[in-house]
């Protein structure tokens, strides 16, 4: 099989590289071109070691998750080079196994090098509001329900700084409106509203542990985090995902316990170096789809 070659196409908006290049590397080869590549978010670490902490971040409010945004990859199975998906969405082989590798089978399957879409670097404007969770969750979700989430880059809220963060893009009389528009919402629910230049407050140095949930437990999970390790949390709160920063790591067993009560609703919890166990009939499964299409060694 041919493999996927590393490309620029500044045009098309996407590239072909490695999984282990840091995103520093990555900015420098694309920014002349104002593009970037929203879902990564530490200079210093390279895109598969985010890619594997969470297929959720901050910018996936409005670009969706690493799965949304990887076109092809190639990968490394039992010893042998297999390229799946391609440089764009339509007529390539294996496109829709990518979402499955970028949402976990990157445990069973190694990513070597990655087709990502690009996207324009928009001129994004940022506030900070600071009050109690309730008053902060209630101002998110009328927020995200509201006729300006499409303009909404980042919606996050930080669990016990107490504070929501909101990135968005648009024309200057667009920008203004809805500044306005938050400012009022902000005073109904008292609370306060600042200018900020944002960006995600953790490094993947620090000991992080990612909480998939549905919305309404986020806060239930956030106090267990904070009960159990310290610390503090980022809540992705369009895509119910959960960062949290502590000083130690979360005991393995205790995440084995935990993701058995969120796989019940779809969710689950792993940290930086401890992810469940791989269920074995995912492995056959993933095996299974590499025949049918063809790419099994």
């Amino acid at each position: 099989m041919t493999r996927l070659k590393h490309f620029y196409d500044p045009d098309d908006m996407s590239i072909c590289v490695p999984a282990h290049i840091k995103l520093s590397e990555l900015k420098s080869s694309i920014e002349a071109d104002q593009l970037y590549f929203p879902l990564a978010w530490d200079d210093d670490a390279s895109l598969l070691e985010m890619l594997k902490l969470s297929p959720i971040s901050s910018y996936s409010m409005i670009y969706g998750s690493w799965a949304d945004n990887i076109l092809g990859m190639n990968i490394s199975y039992k010893g042998q080079d297999i390229s799946i998906g391609g440089r764009v969405v339509k007529n390539v082989t294996g496109f829709d196994f990518t979402r499955a590798i970028a949402y976990g089978g990157w445990s069973v399957l190694e990513p070597k090098d990655l087709v990502l879409r690009l996207r324009p670097l928009n001129k994004v404007q940022s506030v900070k509001i600071n009050g109690e969770l309730e008053d902060l969750l209630s101002f998110c979700s009328a927020l995200a329900r509201s006729p300006w989430a499409l303009a909404i880059d980042v919606l996050d809220l930080n669990y016990s700084q107490k504070e929501v963060y909101v990135s968005f893009h648009g024309e200057q009389v667009e920008l203004e409106v809805l500044l306005q528009e938050m400012a009022r919402r902000a005073k109904e629910n008292d609370l306060f509203i600042a200018p900020l230049d944002y960006k995600f407050p953790f490094k993947m140095e620090d000991e992080l542990t990612v909480i998939h949930c549905k919305i309404s437990d986020s806060m239930q999970w956030c106090e267990l985090m904070q009960k159990g390790l310290g610390g503090t949390g980022v809540l992705h709160y369009g895509n119910a995902s959960i960062i949290w920063k502590s000083e130690q790591a979360l005991a393995p067993e205790m995440i084995d316990q935990w993701n058995k009560e969120l796989a019940i609703d779809g969710g689950f919890i792993k940290s930086k170096n401890y992810s469940p166990v791989i269920n074995e009939n995912n492995e056959v499964s993933h095996h299974k789809y590499l025949e049918q299409l063809g790419l099994t060694p």
